[in-house]
């Protein structure tokens, strides 16, 4: 008579254990979460990649192009568009590592947190659209860029805010009180 591996247990063995895990446990991190984790980490990448290009940038005489009032790109914006980018970048990399920690500790707090990251990234894509229209270097050249981190991030509000506050996936898999 043939009987079944050892390493699958018999279907009472598996309702015991579904009985006997703690609700903190939740479920592991999977599916759709797994689109967000990349989105996190890509977001810390980004950011360091932008302030690696702010350092090479404000080391070079493109920078006292842009700054100097005899310099061939001058606009007063440019410094102060250059510090809220410095700013935003080291904001972003903060949050995301913080959240990131939060993700994959499984933490109650992860839902309320990626609602206010993803409205925080909407609101330097507009704020970066703003500032941008402002320096004529860049409003000649076309803002269809800037204009695109806007659209993304709308999009990526509608679709993500409304899953981390109705899913019963997002619920069963952020249960640790960390």
């Amino acid at each position: 008579m043939l009987t079944k591996p050892p390493c699958i247990p018999p279907k009472t063995q598996l309702n015991h254990q579904a009985a006997e895990q703690s609700p903190a446990e939740g479920r592991a991190i999977g599916g759709w979460l797994m689109f967000l984790l990349f989105g996190l980490i890509a977001a810390i990448i980004i950011a360091v990649m932008d302030l690696i290009n702010i350092r090479e940038l404000t080391t070079t005489g493109r920078w006292m192009a842009m700054v100097e009032p005899s310099g061939y790109y001058y606009d007063p914006l440019w410094f102060w568009a250059y510090v809220f980018y410095g700013i935003t970048d080291f904001a972003v990399i903060g949050f995301s590592s913080y959240l990131l920690y939060l993700f994959f500790c499984r933490s109650v707090r992860v839902p309320r947190l990626m609602v206010i990251w993803l409205i925080a990234l909407f609101a330097i894509a507009v704020i970066d659209y703003v500032l941008a229209t402002q320096i004529a270097t860049l409003s000649e050249q076309g803002l269809w860029d800037r204009g695109k981190h806007i659209w993304r991030s709308i999009i990526g509000i509608a679709i993500w805010v409304p899953y981390f506050r109705r899913s019963m996936r997002v619920k069963q898999t952020f249960t640790r009180a960390k």
